[in-house]
This record gives C-alpha cells, structure tokens and sequence, in this order.
C-alpha cells in the first residue's frame, strides 16, 4: 500500500505553515489504522524512513515490518543535511533529477521547492530520537543504505539495536541510491518482503541472539 495523506488539493500550499516528523508519523499510523485496519509493512526513506522509524516507536502493534532506506535518527548522522537555500534559486541547489520529480509531484509547482528545502533543513538540524530508539520494536526490520551520505556507524548502530534487525549496505551509491542502483535496492526490499528470516548457523552480534 502506498498513500499520500492528507490527499493534496488545488488549494494545498507548502507555505501553510511548519511540518514535524511527529506530525507525520501520526499522520502515518492514521493512514495504517483507517486504510489498511491491520499492521502494515512500512518502508520508508530518507526523511519517510524517519517517519516510519517513529512509528515503529510509538505504535509498534501497526508495524508488521520496517524498512529504512538512507536515514538516520539523529543530526550528527548525517554526513551532509540539507541547508537552507542561500539564495532564490528555483533549484535550492539541488541536482536537477530532484526538483523535476519534485515539480512534477508537487500540487505547489517548481516555485516551492526551496520553501520546502527550507523546512527540511530545518528539521534535519535536530535529533529525532536516539540510536537505540527502535530497540523497543520487536518485528522484522531491514537497514538499506549508501556507502555514503549517511555515517555507517549510524547505520551499524541502528542495526545493533534491533532485536530482528537485517543491515545492507550498497556498494558505490549515495543518497540517491534509488536511482543508482534500483534493481539492488528493489531486490533487496523484495527479498525481505517476500520471503521468511533466513536460518541462522552461527549468530553472534545480533541484538535478538
């Protein structure tokens, strides 16, 4: 299932005011409890694997599985964050790729996107919640990430932490692994959602072992 809540309308503006990951994260399990009616398999990357990370927080019994792609729970994590935007330009200085798939998503048009590059910025300045904040979500979960962007001992870290945790890390990508290498990625995600826990001969640094 994927889903855009709330649904955009004609009249939606990305200047209506702040956003929080905790507003979205709550915004997340409505969806799950109003869409779905049962636990869901969440995945999520960058700023979604930060949403879908609370809710395996905060709402562990809507979570079936957890996927974060590229995303880390804390500032210092991040090897680079976004920045707000220096000046007027219509691309924030952003690649190119973004902002189109940006324009052609957003019911606010190009023109918008440095007031929500602003907003992220903002919220990637401060720490969502510790490292071992997901130690408390009992299901299945998988770490996908870029050799780079995002510190891999951020990464190692969130997958100590997980009583079920999965850690994969792709070679030669950044934080636009998504486009990268998107059959790796997607054969991963798929892997994880289509099959059972592999059996394990020899664990050892798992934090469920």
């Amino acid at each position: 299932m994927a889903a855009r809540w709330p649904p955009p309308t004609p009249s939606s503006s990305a200047d209506t005011g702040p956003f929080t990951m905790e507003q979205m994260s709550a915004d997340a399990a409505a969806v799950i409890e109003s869409v779905a009616g049962e636990p869901a398999h969440l995945v999520g990357y960058s700023a979604g694997g930060i949403v879908a990370a609370l809710v395996a927080i905060r709402r562990p019994e809507l979570v079936h599985s957890l996927i974060i792609i590229s995303s880390a729970l804390r500032a210092d994590d991040w090897i680079v964050r976004p920045q707000t935007p220096a000046n007027d330009a219509a691309d924030a200085g952003y690649p190119a790729v973004i902002v189109d798939r940006y324009a052609r998503l957003s019911p606010d048009g190009r023109e918008h996107f440095p007031v929500i590059v602003r907003k992220v910025a903002e919220l990637a300045a401060h720490d969502v919640a510790p490292t071992d904040a997901l130690t408390s979500y009992p299901g299945r979960a998988l770490i996908v990430t870029a050799d780079d962007f995002v510190t891999l001992e951020s990464q190692i870290a969130l997958y100590r932490s997980l009583p079920c945790g999965e850690l994969a890390v792709v070679p030669g990508t950044s934080h636009l692994l998504l486009l990268e290498k998107p059959r790796q990625v997607t054969s991963l995600v798929r892997d994880f959602l289509e099959n059972a826990p592999p059996v394990l001969f020899a664990p050892i640094g798992r934090a469920g072992s």
